[in-house]
């Protein structure tokens, strides 16, 4: 598995610092949810991880490699990236925008090898997507139009996955069932997730470990059961909470802040 370390990031904007000596090992393998209030520097630090932003202080290293050093084309075999915006290509169908998955791995003429066909089929059926394969995309729902953007990136066959808050925009039944499959591809592909969230209850439920960042700093970092806590909400939301544990089936928590309760689809999938 690839491990994917920051060493002294740092970046600034006119003058103005963004980040400041990111020091982060990503556990190989595992899920990892990015998080900390808005500005505190998220979506920067994923860009530059996945090397969209090379204006950087410190280093990224990927297998102890810098980020710069690996080809481009090499780089998206190895990583795939879903940002927050992503403009869709309204006139292509739902198989065409998935197949994209595969341009990394095609000659210099675009020319599909022999199993990309069998790849991006595989794709569409994990996802459940293959009786959209020819529908539009401009007819798709957000839930079923980030599905696509998935099935795509899993065209990709990476080994490191990098969402920037994968469930924006979604219903509370959309957002469970992008982080049930988040957690179904890290479970049987084996592959590393980095996601930026805004939901401290996915992050709880569904990430193995959490960086989070607080004006410009990391905060704090560490396993995310242990990590996240009310007196790091505090500190990084400036929120007073309560943490409560579920204690049937298995041993996720569940954050109430302010006495807001869960709706009735997440304690569903919870209890």
């Amino acid at each position: 598995m690839l491990e994917l370390t920051t060493k002294n990031v740092g970046f600034e904007v006119q003058g103005r610092m963004i980040l400041e000596d990111i020091n982060i090992a990503f556990p190989a393998g595992a899920r990892t949810a990015i998080l900390g209030a808005n500005g505190s520097g998220k979506s920067t630090l994923l860009r530059i991880i996945a090397g969209f932003n090379k204006k950087h202080a410190g280093k990224v290293l990927l297998a102890g490699t810098p980020l710069e050093k690996i080809p481009s084309r090499r780089l998206a075999q190895m990583m795939a990236v879903l940002p927050q915006k992503q403009a869709v290509p309204a006139d292509l169908t739902v198989e065409q925008l998935v197949s994209c998955g595969r341009f990394p791995y095609r000659t210099f003429w675009g020319a599909q090898k022999k199993d990309d066909a069998k790849i991006i089929k595989d794709a569409l059926y994990e996802l459940g997507l293959e009786h959209f394969s020819r529908q539009r995309l401009d007819t798709l729902s957000g839930g079923e139009m980030q599905k696509v953007w998935l099935a795509m990136a899993i065209c990709q066959q990476p080994q490191i996955l990098l969402l920037d808050e994968p469930t924006t925009y979604l219903d509370i039944a959309n957002q469970i069932e992008i982080m049930e499959i988040l957690a179904d591809l890290n479970k049987r592909h084996g592959m590393t997730i980095i996601m930026v969230l805004h939901d401290v209850n996915h992050a709880r439920i569904y990430a193995d470990y959490a960086v989070v960042l607080d004006d410009r700093h990391l905060l704090a970092q560490g396993p995310a059961q242990k990590v996240i806590d009310k007196e790091l909400l505090a500190k990084a939301y400036g929120v007073k909470a309560d943490v409560y544990e579920n204690k049937k089936a298995q041993p996720q928590t569940v954050l109430f802040p302010n006495g807001l309760q869960l709706g009735d689809r997440m304690k569903e999938k919870l209890f």
